[in-house]
């Protein structure tokens, strides 16, 4: 399988070292993958998983033909000497119990076998299991006693208490334990155990950390195997150390399809999209494949970058693929919560009503995306039919409703979505709800309610809420207001640029140039600055990106100059002034529109190297202001194409002088 070539970012990673050359894999084919139980990690657990069948006929053998299985686990020999059959027969009935996390089960069981003080307590399979079950019920007092009273030097118990405390999320416990295995019981480790002692160096960023176990990695006598290799570039990547990850993927022997999630995962993770997107287009033209965790990672990499044109390729290589399983939810979620969010809720509702199975995640998914596109009567409308599917919304679900309301200015339906939660639901809201409701009505101008709102909170208010009140206080010039939230914003993130902005911003709309100036030196003392807006479009398979008064080369270019003589000239006929980029006038003084606005360099680039007709969609880190809102609507209008941006807050669709969301701010 291959896609068609991927796009590259500005500042691509540096190139992978792939020396040593690759074996052709087996073909890999789309089955749907399930995490392992972690008895997997045990090396020496032994995992039985048998047929019904296979089970009538040993009984039958052994002459219990007839009895159930309750009946011959209780036959099973509790006290006195333990011979290899009673080890896998108990193994085998607790690995049951782990596959379905029967916690009860396994208590009563372990509960017998401690009251007739039987051997079997301390075999080390049957402790590894037990500990093993009682982690995954997140029940570590439990695993931690078994481990404790059985008192073992068996490497695999050891391996199986770093593994518990690990995906329960105890990194210091772990690597504890980890620690006093070796110099306490003098025990080499095995693979799973130092794969759980990284795991856990990357939950605590501790990268020294990390670097003592990968030193003891490389003193073994043996090479490290696959699941090794894969943990230690799952560390690297997490604590962003690219160069580590790489020399250690370019060199593993055979890499397997862990191996590139790990890396693809990475390069999410730590904000570099296009990399992720790109290696994915590497590990199908080297004929990997994928499987359906690969694309639950690559899918919301082409969400978060607003790449739709590589999310359709990847779609196709879905269709493509000969699979002999359907995907399963959450990838069939990344691919509606990836056209959701790159502004394509056709092709999202398409998918989502050809869904099988939903859950409360898909549902979620379409209100988030309908809020965000400004369609918020349509996320209403997905709420109720939610409802009347029988699957309660929960907390994400409001807020995604209570976010769109605010931001197209539907105030009372936001009201009384916010009095449903409680009413209707039993559902208190969070600090998160208060503050959408906070943006609800401060953007409406009822500044008043929205502070009444905050006196009235069970809870002591937080950054997003103070600073949901100072945007209202800037949109709405309450200048008093803004220096008593902001004073409260400036104690609470100190280092946040964005809350200088936003006073100063409503200093400069009242005029008051002195306090503008006061606030930006404090802003330089403290060593704070502006982030730079930048705009980004795909031409030509290519991501072409444009930041603030960077567009010299293309504002001086002969296709630029007629362009603006021709929107210039359609505008006249408009009777409406349209504001484009351009570095000078005739007598050489720059104009008042002159390339600041990165999204109008985009916009332009994309007019120039596009052909009539074509939608043009560009995407923005930071808000869009209103002078560039206003001239986007008019050129739509002047050059009759769908213009799609997405700035740091929503979409705005752009179509025949108007915008999705009609001019609310």
């Amino acid at each position: 399988m291959s896609i068609l070539p991927l796009p590259r970012s500005p500042n691509p990673a540096p190139a992978l070292p792939f020396n040593p050359p690759l074996k052709k894999p087996e073909v890999i084919t789309c089955t749907r993958f399930k995490q392992l139980p972690l008895s997997t990690v045990l090396k020496h657990s032994p995992l039985f998983i048998k047929e019904e069948e296979e089970d009538e006929e040993e009984e039958e053998e052994e002459g219990g033909g007839g009895r159930g299985r309750g009946e011959r686990d209780g036959e099973l020999t509790i006290n006195g000497s333990i011979s290899d059959s009673d080890v896998r027969k108990y193994s085998q009935l607790i690995h049951s119990y782990i596959n379905n996390r029967a916690l009860e089960e396994g208590r009563k069981l372990h509960l017998q076998l401690a009251s007739k003080c039987s051997p079997l307590l301390r075999h080390p399979t049957i402790q590894a299991k037990l500990i093993t079950l009682f982690s995954l019920c997140r029940q570590m007092a439990d695993a931690r006693r078994v481990f404790d009273n059985g008192n073992s030097d068996d490497p695999c118990v050891w391996a199986a208490m770093v593994t518990a405390y690990s995906v329960n999320s105890l990194p210091h416990q772990s690597l504890r334990v980890f620690a006093q295995m070796q110099h306490q019981r003098f025990l080499l480790p095995d693979s799973f155990a130092f794969s759980s002692a990284l795991k856990s160096c990357a939950q605590l960023s501790d990268l020294r950390c990390g670097r003592a176990v990968h030193t003891q990695i490389l003193k073994r006598p043996e090479a490290a195997d696959a699941v090794v290799d894969n943990a230690l570039i799952a560390m690297y990547m997490k604590l962003r150390c690219y160069r580590d990850a790489h020399l250690l993927f370019g060199g593993m022997p055979r890499r397997n399809i862990v191996s590139w999630n790990s890396m693809i995962a990475g390069f999410v993770e730590g904000g570099l999209f296009m990399e992720a997107i790109e290696l994915f287009g590497r590990m199908q033209r080297e004929g990997i494949g994928f499987n359906w965790t690969t694309l639950t990672i690559v899918l919301p990499a082409c969400a978060r970058s607003t790449s739709l044109h590589c999310g359709r390729e990847i779609h196709a290589q879905m269709i493509k693929a000969k699979s002999k399983s359907y995907p399963d939810v959450s990838v069939q979620n990344a691919l509606v919560d990836m056209y959701a969010k790159c502004g394509d809720m056709e092709r999202a509702r398409l998918l989502f009503d050809g869904m099988v199975r939903r859950d409360l995640s898909s549902w979620n998914i379409m209100v988030a995306g309908y809020s965000i596109n400004g369609r918020t009567d349509e996320a209403l409308r997905m709420v109720d039919k939610m409802v009347d599917s029988q699957v309660l919304p929960d907390a994400i679900t409001f807020i995604a409703l209570l976010s769109g309301c605010g931001q197209t200015g539907y105030v009372n339906e936001g009201l009384k979505q916010f009095e449903r939660m409680e009413q209707e639901f039993g559902m208190r809201p969070s600090v998160e709800h208060y503050s959408c409701v906070v943006d609800l009505l401060g953007r409406a101008g009822r500044i008043h309610d929205a502070v009444e709102l905050i006196r009235r909170m069970p809870m002591k208010p937080s950054k997003s809420v103070w600073g949901a009140l100072l945007n209202a206080c800037r949109v709405h010039g309450n200048v008093e207001l803004a220096e008593i939230v902001a004073s409260r914003l400036f104690e609470l993130e100190p280092d946040n640029p964005g809350n200088y902005l936003l006073l100063a911003n409503t200093y400069g709309t009242a005029g008051r140039r002195g306090d503008v100036e006061r606030v930006r030196r404090r802003m330089e003392e403290k060593g704070l600055k502006k982030e730079i807006g930048c705009s980004q479009i795909l031409v030509g398979g290519r991501i072409h990106t444009f930041s603030a008064s960077s567009g010299r080369e293309l504002c001086s270019s002969k296709e630029f100059q007629n362009l603006c003589s021709q929107l210039k000239e359609a505008a006249k006929d408009l009777g409406e002034g349209v504001v484009l980029p351009s570095l000078a006038n005739e007598q050489g003084e720059a104009e008042n529109w002159v390339c600041d606005h990165s999204e109008r360099l985009a916009l332009a680039y994309g007019l120039i190297h596009t052909g009539p007709g074509m939608p043009i969609r560009i995407t923005k880190n930071i808000r869009v202001c209103m002078e560039c809102h206003n001239a986007v609507k008019v050129i739509s209008r002047i050059v009759k194409r769908v213009i799609v941006l997405r700035d740091g807050n929503r979409f705005h669709h752009f179509a025949d002088g108007a915008c999705s969301c009609r001019d609310y701010w």
